[in-house]
Parts: structure tokens; C-alpha cells; sequence
């Protein structure tokens, strides 16, 4: 019957047509958890776009060049989603917008995305966002690429790095929860001072840059108590900066 040839779809789908794949599907139609890690797949399968009520989607490690408009259906309430390590140039904005009303976790690490979509800024929730690894870019075409993320206000950890930003991202001082920020290897030539009133920014890597000074302020009055800058041309020692003796006052509390 129906229910017969869904399971079969699903079995063929996953390109294992043994139990195994049958159960995994099986698996996923009942908890929303969507595991299809290192399966060598091209396209998000078929049986997949029948999931709607998806809590996790972890293709990680496949050849996906491009994620289904169809799948917009099926993530309304996609709390985590790992597609890293695929062939990725751009995320689908409509899937993007989807899936906003709920996700807390995103890493699409290790692909070739070169800007966030628009859809990225009503995702009120997101606590994570692990996009290190890509081609993400301060400006495209005139516009800022990376403006979706000024109003992601729940935002607590960042990764942008390996990428080939020039600049931190524009709405980045305007993270209010933001504790871990990433953005090491890039192409960044300075770090704003609008950084000190960051209230909960702990840690901050701008290792391997083109940064050639850190104010003083940033040193001073930051809530930094872990920053990364080797790597940097900077001009002079950190230890000789003014404000070094504020920062290292306030790394000595946190590690005690």
C-alpha cells in the first residue's frame, strides 16, 4: 500500500537500500531528527522533503551544491542544522526564513558561501552561528554581505573565520549577547572600539590578520579577558600597548 511505498522511497532515497536506511528514515519521520552524515549525496533526497516536522538536519560531509526551495516546508521547526563540509555557494533564503521561528544552531563550515541571506536576520533565536571555512566577504557588490547578522540578539558565539572578510562585520559591536567571537585568518585591517562596549564579549581571536593596532580602549575597557592577535603586524609588543595592564588585570580574574 501507500504506506509500503513511502518506506521503500525512503530506502532508496538515502542510496541504501537495506534495512539499515530504511530504519535510519523510519527513524527520523517519528523524532524530526535528520542524520545523514557521509553518504556521498548530491541532492537533499526526496524522502527528506516528507519530514516536516524536523528538529535536527545534519548532512555534514556530503557534495550538496544547493539546498531545496522545497525544503522550506519541512524546517519550521529545525531547532539545529549542519550542512558543513559540502559544495555550498549560497542557502537557499526562502529555507533561510523558514526555519527562522526557531533555530538555535547553524554551522555550514567548510563551503564555498560567499554571503549570509538576507532570511539570517529574523532568526531571533540563533545562540550559534559556525560559518568558518568559505569565501564570506565584507562587501558583494556594493553591499554589505554580512549585514544580516546586526539583529541577532540572542547570539552568543560566532565563527568567520578562514574566510576573506576585510573588515569586522558591520552589525558585529551591535551584538548584545555575543561571548565568543572568531575571526581569525581573514583579511581585517583594524578592530573598532565600539568592541569595549560589548558587555559580554569574553573572547576574542583576530589572529592572522592585517591589524596593526589594538586601541587602547578595546584593552582598557572591554569585557575581553582572552584575546588572540598573533599573527597580526602590529606595531609593537601587546605587553607595551596602553591598556595592557587593564586587560591582563582582567584575564587574572577570570582564570582565578
Amino acid at each position: 500500500g501507500l504506506a509500503g511505498r513511502v518506506r521503500s522511497t525512503f530506502a532508496t532515497a538515502v542510496k541504501m537500500g537495506n534495512n539499515a536506511g530504511k530504519n535510519r528514515m523510519e527513524t527520523a519521520k517519528k523524532t524530526g531528527n535528520v542524520i545523514l552524515q557521509e553518504q556521498g549525496l548530491k541532492e537533499v533526497p526526496k524522502a527528506v522533503l516528507q519530514i516536516t516536522n524536523m528538529r535536527m538536519l545534519n548532512m555534514e560531509g556530503n557534495k550538496l551544491a544547493q539546498i531545496p526551495p522545497a525544503l522550506a516546508v519541512c524546517v519550521k521547526g529545525l531547532k539545529t542544522l549542519n550542512l558543513s563540509h559540502n559544495s555550498l555557494t549560497v542557502i537557499s533564503n526562502n529555507v533561510m526564513a523558514a526555519m527562522a521561528g526557531a533555530i538555535e544552531t547553524i554551522d555550514i563550515s567548510f563551503n564555498s558561501i560567499s554571503h549570509l541571506p538576507a532570511g539570517l536576520s529574523g532568526c531571533g533565536k540563533l545562540k550559534t552561528l559556525i560559518a568558518h571555512h568559505n569565501g564570506l566577504t565584507s562587501d558583494e557588490g556594493g553591499q554589505d554581505a554580512l549585514a544580516s547578522l546586526s539583529s541577532l540578539s540572542k547570539l552568543r558565539v560566532i565563527n568567520l573565520s578562514h574566510n576573506r572578510l576585510t573588515a569586522f562585520p558591520a552589525g558585529f559591536c551591535q551584538l548584545p549577547r555575543l561571548e565568543e567571537a572568531n575571526l581569525a585568518a581573514n583579511g581585517i585591517t583594524a578592530i573598532p572600539v565600539e568592541v569595549k562596549g560589548m558587555k559580554q564579549l569574553r573572547t576574542l581571536d583576530v589572529g592572522h590578520n592585517r591589524i596593526q593596532s589594538i586601541p587602547p580602549d578595546v584593552l582598557r575597557f572591554s569585557s575581553i579577558s582572552r584575546l588572540t592577535v598573533e599573527g597580526n603586524a602590529l606595531n609593537g609588543p601587546i605587553e607595551d600597548m596602553d591598556g595592557y595592564k587593564e586587560y591582563m588585570a582582567r584575564r587574572k580574574e577570570r582564570i582565578d
